[in-house]
């Protein structure tokens, strides 16, 4: 942003708005250099300031957010004053402006009015990590399109081969006798888009789901096929459950108590899994999941046993 100082910046404002010939704003190619967004743009955050916008004794604006963290002007260091700069928080709601997130893919353009409530939920916002209690990660929030990257630098998620969506996970749990515990998971790449297993245990049941790294709109054009079967046993007869994809951005909280997804207790585990006696009396339980990734075109979803095998 350009070095507005005291009474330049107010004069500068009425002129540049007069080069461009508005009437409130129009960014229709929602370019960064856009020379409206640059005016509007608060010089700290750098994104569109909404109301409250305030100024600071010499006239820089800054917009509510950054005015509640600093005390001082970072463009000439004087105090920021209780004053409102009611003219530009009109210029700035009935403008159109481009999503802040237009560089990593949003293409919508929005009045001003509408801006703060696309941009906490645009589909391409930035993902906060829900592996945040491995490898020291803290739930790091993470630009969209680099979250698989994340995954596998950070928590040394691999990345899952497959045939047509079509791939075994071999599952164990080292001590029967634990309730709650969350595996890493392996993510992979369908469709041009990106993937992820996620399954924990939460107070003896067991949690299943497939995620996709987008919205819910690119979930629900996904079903995921799960067949359980006992590890190392090929006369297990196995049974499956075909359930929705669901977005990344849902928590273990919301996919517990609003997605659909599979649920298993730990008794019923014990039907499936393989059972190995170890030392101390721990019991080591161990099974394979056949998951496979499918069109939800016919918007099915099954729970049935297997009548043979594939």
């Amino acid at each position: 942003m350009g070095d507005f100082t005291g009474t330049d910046f107010n004069m500068e404002l009425p002129e540049k708005f007069a080069d461009l010939q508005i009437n409130g704003g129009d960014l229709k190619e929602g370019t960064p250099t856009n020379e409206l967004q640059r005016i509007l743009e608060c010089p700290v955050c750098k994104a569109v300031p909404l109301p409250p916008i305030f100024n600071c004794a010499k006239g820089h604006i800054i917009c509510g957010k950054c005015r509640e963290q600093l005390k001082e002007c970072g463009l000439c260091t004087a105090n920021f004053t209780d004053s409102r700069n009611f003219v530009l928080e009109d210029i700035v709601l009935s403008s159109k402006i481009a999503c802040e997130f237009r560089e990593l893919g949003c293409a919508m353009i929005l009045s001003g009015c509408d801006f703060k409530g696309h941009v906490e939920k645009c589909d391409f916002r930035p993902l906060r990590c829900f592996q945040g209690s491995f490898e020291g990660c803290k739930h790091a929030v993470v630009d969209f399109q680099n979250y698989t990257k994340h995954l596998a630098t950070v928590h040394k998620m691999k990345e899952q081969q497959h045939r047509d969506g079509g791939f075994v996970i071999t599952h164990s749990l080292t001590d029967s006798r634990i309730t709650d515990t969350t595996w890493t998971g392996m993510y992979l790449y369908f469709e041009g888009k990106a993937f992820l297993t996620r399954t924990y245990l939460r107070a003896d049941v067991l949690h299943l789901t497939m995620c996709i790294i987008g919205s819910d709109m690119d979930a629900s054009k996904y079903k995921v096929r799960m067949q359980f079967r006992r590890a190392g046993d090929a006369e297990f007869v196995p049974f499956e459950v075909t359930v929705p994809v669901i977005s990344i951005r849902k928590s273990y909280e919301e996919i517990s108590r609003d997605s659909l997804h599979v649920i298993l207790t730990k008794a019923m585990i014990r039907s499936f899994c393989r059972i190995d006696e170890m030392p101390e009396k721990r019991q080591k339980l161990k099974w394979n999941v056949d998951y496979k990734i499918m069109s939800n075109a016919d918007n099915k979803f099954a729970f049935h046993h297997s009548h043979g095998h594939r």
